[in-house]
Order: structure tokens, then sequence, then C-alpha cells
């Protein structure tokens, strides 16, 4: 995961050299945010199919009304990913081959205190998620 912060205003140009086999990304934009908090990654070898299964690992934000962004990248063609419990969609990815899917969410945290992306999968398979907490501006 890569953030630009304090960025100018007007267009910018991502520019991604992709190498071997086939590459995924998910690109984003947020407005009024301060500096990175917290940020962490899980791998995770079959959650399983439950709701909120698939997790980030908790952090603990030290403010409260921070913005909070998740990643989820599996490694099957054959899944649905859901986004968790509170979090709300914003990108999904979808490579025509078993490289995976892709699917990120995001929110506001009311209060400081520990927290965690979460993701349901419909099909148990092996995960990298991510968690980015942002303090408000």
């Amino acid at each position: 995961m890569w953030y630009a912060s304090n960025a100018l205003a007007g267009a910018t140009t991502v520019t991604v050299t992709a190498t071997g086999g086939d590459n995924g990304l998910i690109i984003h934009e947020a407005s009024g945010l301060g500096a990175i908090d917290q940020h962490t990654t899980n791998r995770q070898t079959a959650p399983g199919t439950g709701i909120d299964a698939v997790t980030s690992g908790a952090v603990t934000t030290t403010g409260s009304g921070e913005y909070v962004f998740g990643v989820c990248w599996q490694m099957s063609s054959i899944q649905t990913i859901s986004v968790g419990t509170g979090y709300t969609e914003r990108e999904t990815i979808t490579v025509q081959t078993a490289l995976g899917r892709g699917k990120s969410e995001d929110k506001i945290q009311s209060a400081a205190g520990s927290i965690a992306t979460t993701f349901t999968l419909s099909v148990t398979t092996t995960t990298q998620t991510y968690i980015a907490t942002f303090r408000d501006v």
C-alpha cells in the first residue's frame, strides 16, 4: 500500500510498471486527511467463510474521527468478497485469471481505540489484507 500526503491540487498521474504475470491496482483519492496513524498487513490461509472472518489484524488509533482504509486481495478467481460490517465498499478489481480478486473499504472511526478491517469470502482461500488509519486534520 502506498499513499501520498499533502498532494497538490489538480490532476495527478500514476504510472505503474508491472513485470511478470498478472497485476491488479486499486487507486483512491481522499481529501482532508492528516498524517498516517497506524498501518499493518495480515496474510491468512483459509480463514473461512464466516461473516468478517478475514481480518487485517487490529491496530489502535490515537484519536477520534480517524479515516480507516482497508484492502483485501484473495487468491482465487471463483470467489466473492464482501466488505466488513460497518464499512463502505469503494472499489472491486477482478483479474481474468486465477491470480485473484481485490476489494477496498473505508469508514470513519467514531472514537479512538482498537480497530481492524474485515471482509467476508464466499469460498475460503489465502488472503492478504491491509489497514491504514489517518488522523483528522
